[in-house]
């Protein structure tokens, strides 16, 4: 599977955890409701090919990061990469992306 780096910074921000709204490149790209993340930091969205168009995943500059969805808890481990740390879900990593496809806790930098 190829990688395809988005080159766009992001900051995590948890102003609004109830209803997040994203923005990429300083237009606004849609929410997310009842998401939240602790911490702060950097991050950018990498997107990966998928049958059925592509989904996104999330890289941060973050030793550990707790992201919440709709009240269920989901720890990330960061795992060292060439492009800083990978978050890596305890379970169904893929399925996660894909739902949060264009749509994570981000503010532009």
């Amino acid at each position: 599977m190829i990688k395809q780096k988005r080159e766009s910074r992001y900051q995590l921000s948890n102003s609004a955890p109830e209803n997040v709204e994203v923005y990429e490149d300083g237009e606004h790209v849609g929410h997310l409701d009842n998401i939240s993340v602790s911490g702060e930091g950097l991050m950018f969205f990498s997107k990966y090919p998928y049958k059925n168009g592509s989904y996104l995943a999330l890289e941060v500059e973050l030793p550990n990061t707790t992201l919440s969805i709709n009240g269920e808890v989901r720890w990330y481990q960061a795992e060292l990469s060439s492009v800083g740390l990978q978050l890596k879900q305890s379970s169904s990593t893929t399925q996660l992306s894909r739902y949060c496809h264009g749509k994570m806790m981000a503010r532009p930098r």
